[in-house]
This record gives C-alpha cells, sequence and structure tokens, in this order.
C-alpha cells in the first residue's frame, strides 16, 4: 500500500468518525429533549384528569382572584350546596384546595369558564432542563384541555 493510499484511507476513515459522532450527539440532544417534553406532558394529563373529574361532577364554575382560581360546586343536592374542588395558580404552581401542589414548572395557565358551566384550561409548561442561567436550551409544551359539568341544571 502506498502513502497516498494510506492517506486516503485515512481519511475516509476520518469522515466516517467525525460523521458518525456528529449523528451521536445529534440523536442524544434529540433524545433529552424528546424526555424532557414528555415528562411534562404526563405531569399534565394527571393535573387535568384531576381537574376534569372534579369539573365534571360539579353544576357550576367560577373565577377567582383575576382569574388565577378555579372553583368548582355542586349544588342544590340533599345536604346542600358543596365545593367539589378549589385550584389555585400561584408561583409557577398550580394547587388544590388543601394546597397540596397538582401541577409545577408553569409559565402561564389560562382557565376560561363559559356560561358557569363549560372550562378551558390551557397551559404552557417550561423544564430548563437544570441550566436556568441558559435560557435557550429550555423546553417548552404547551397543552390545553376542556371539560363541562355533568350535574348542570338543564332549564
Amino acid at each position: 500500500m502506498t502513502l497516498t493510499e494510506l492517506m486516503i484511507v485515512l481519511m475516509v476513515a476520518v469522515l466516517i468518525a467525525i460523521a458518525a459522532s456528529s449523528m451521536y450527539v445529534a440523536s442524544f440532544e434529540t433524545w433529552q429533549v424528546a424526555g424532557a417534553k414528555l415528562a411534562l406532558q404526563r405531569s399534565a394529563d394527571e393535573a387535568f384528569v384531576r381537574m376534569t373529574s372534579d369539573i365534571r361532577q360539579g353544576t357550576e364554575v367560577s373565577l377567582t382572584k383575576s382569574g388565577t382560581e378555579m372553583s368548582i360546586m355542586l349544588r342544590g343536592t340533599s345536604v346542600g350546596d358543596s365545593t367539589v374542588g378549589t385550584y389555585t395558580y400561584a408561583n409557577d404552581e398550580l394547587q388544590d384546595v388543601f394546597g397540596n401542589t397538582v401541577l409545577t414548572q408553569i409559565d402561564s395557565l389560562e382557565f376560561d369558564v363559559e356560561n358557569m358551566e363549560k372550562v378551558r384550561i390551557r397551559v404552557r409548561l417550561v423544564d430548563d432542563r437544570n441550566t436556568p442561567e441558559d435560557p435557550w436550551d429550555d423546553v417548552t409544551q404547551w397543552m390545553e384541555t376542556a371539560a363541562v359539568c355533568r350535574n348542570r341544571e338543564i332549564y
């Protein structure tokens, strides 16, 4: 084998090594971003299931505190009116009436109530991936759900 052939083989091997390493780095980054988004989706889904279950049990929903607190009421039962659930958004967390944290890593949260019975919940979650000083690598996820009170009074 001549020196020229050896140099060509070496260059091809280096190019293959560079391509393989760049593919590995890119796929690793994609894996991390996908994993972070999936974690945000899972936690939001758990919160949505809990809130929509409460909404469906109630007869009406009201917003207080400038739209950052949602109360679900069950009216006209044999024992009187009762609160099914209350959810408050403050300090990037969603908490229930007992102060238990339902959802964290919230960047923005909106409750929209129509006719005191139809609720749309929109949330934007952010995972800074342990680098709060570098916002360019943050992972964000928008999620939305809707629910209707099933025990509402029909006129």
